[in-house]
């Protein structure tokens, strides 16, 4: 009789768990389903998909979940049951032809607007809202596509992408500007302290936690603010006389906020260094290299010795955000010497 050594035991305990372990999880998401929670069922019809590969699809179990949520007949059924085809529709729709595509994003942002409808003040609503924003960014993308190789399609389209990113720009702004008082108040807290007691060289730590804070609110919202508006910038065809003059409101913008006074304390440099990047960001997607490559050059000057560990990680990341659109930008200018490009970095 032969004895299995140790090694042949380990091989087979990790084949069986190859195949074990999905199943588990899989069941285990299926006997969730029945506990009272219904409102994490979408959580777990995501979950689902992400799980879904060719050896254990998971599709089929997020269309039981729906059926099982309809037949439900409650209020909260009905609104989990079109949020989570609405995601399906999303998720399919990343496999989908561009024809198909269009049509699957379209479904999916109408079965959320019903289920936010329906939601009223639940927290439900609050994610109908952020998965309809994304949605919405990809519509775009994909109506783009959809129209290559067909001018009059292709024009019409980003001509309704352009006003799409306007509407979510707008939006943005006035979340980050909702937050900006209570970041000036808190900058403005600090300076007073500092005046009143030259002697401290650190700050209370009431002070510190309402700095951080205000900065904590305010950036996402304006770093949102400005993504989208940047991709109103690359919305726009490349002959669009719009397309200029909102690239250098843009990039004013961002030199405004990277030159904000308190912006520059110690510690906000990688902020000011972000401000710099989206500001050559915006002057790139005019095309305008002369412009971006300066703002990427005085956005490098915040990478100094001074910085710590953390910012010294996400300083390099930045930096590698700028080599990687030198190059692009390069390409696109069909230029054989990147040399040019790529001598700041």
């Amino acid at each position: 009789m032969r004895v299995p050594t140790a090694d042949s035991q380990r091989r087979q305990v990790f084949s069986v768990g190859r195949y074990i372990l999905p199943i588990l999880f899989i069941l285990s998401i299926l006997c969730m389903q029945a506990t009272p929670a219904i409102e994490d069922n979408y959580r777990y019809a995501c979950e689902l998909l992400l799980r879904h590969t060719k050896r254990f699809p998971t599709e089929d179990l997020v269309k039981r979940l729906i059926k099982t949520l309809e037949e439900r007949k409650t209020p909260e059924a009905q609104i989990q049951a079109r949020m989570i085809e609405a995601k399906l529709c999303h998720w399919q729709a990343g496999f989908a032809s561009p024809e198909k595509r269009g049509e699957l994003l379209g479904r999916a942002m109408q079965l959320y607007r019903e289920a936010q409808s329906s939601a009223g003040s639940l927290p439900l609503a609050e994610v109908c809202a952020a998965e309809m924003h994304a949605l919405e960014r990809e519509t775009a993308g994909a109506l783009i596509a959809l129209a290559q190789g067909d001018p009059p399609k292709e024009q019409a389209a980003r001509k309704q992408a352009v006003e799409l990113f306007k509407r979510l720009a707008g939006r943005l702004w006035a979340e980050a500007e909702r937050h900006r008082p209570a970041l000036e108040k808190a900058f403005k807290d600090s300076q007073i302290y500092e005046e009143m007691h030259p002697e401290v060289e650190i700050l209370p730590p009431a002070l510190v936690q309402a700095v951080q804070a205000a900065l904590s609110a305010f950036l996402p919202a304006d770093r949102k603010y400005i993504a989208t508006r940047l991709e109103q910038v690359e919305a726009y065809s490349a002959n669009d006389a719009e397309r200029a003059p909102v690239a250098k409101d843009l990039a004013a913008y961002c030199e405004k906020e990277r030159d904000y006074p308190d912006f520059g304390r110690p510690g906000l440099e990688i902020v000011c260094m972000w401000y710099g990047y989206m500001k050559g960001r915006a002057h790139a997607a005019a095309g305008q290299p002369q412009e971006a490559q300066d703002a990427w050059s005085s956005a490098m000057e915040y990478f100094t010795p001074e910085l710590s560990k953390e910012a010294v990680r996400d300083a390099m990341q930045i930096k590698l955000l700028v080599c990687r659109d030198l190059i692009g930008m390069q390409e696109r200018a069909a230029e054989k010497d990147a040399s040019q490009y790529l001598k700041i970095i």
